[in-house]
């Protein structure tokens, strides 16, 4: 488990990153290119990123994502279970 509170990620190139259960909260990842990294059970509170940013990474419904974020479909249960 990572605990990067209040890292600055800008910028940063994070492409299949694993952050399963990190501890992000308040992270700033403003441009960090996340794509397919791995957020499930990670903690974003407060964290500074976007929403296109959350659509490129993976997560799940254990994944905390600041209030100003939405979960993306294709983290949840129901979109899992229809690619069945």
């Amino acid at each position: 488990m990572t605990n990067a509170v209040e890292a600055d990620l800008k910028g940063a190139h994070l492409p299949d990153a694993d952050f399963k259960g990190a501890n992000l909260f308040g992270a700033h990842l403003e441009g960090a290119y996340l794509s397919q990294a791995h957020l499930e059970k990670a903690d974003l509170r407060g964290a500074y990123l976007s929403q296109k940013q959350i659509e490129q990474a993976t997560g799940d419904e254990t994944t905390i994502l600041p209030e100003h974020l939405e979960m993306p479909r294709s983290w949840t249960k129901e979109a899992t279970e229809g690619d069945k």
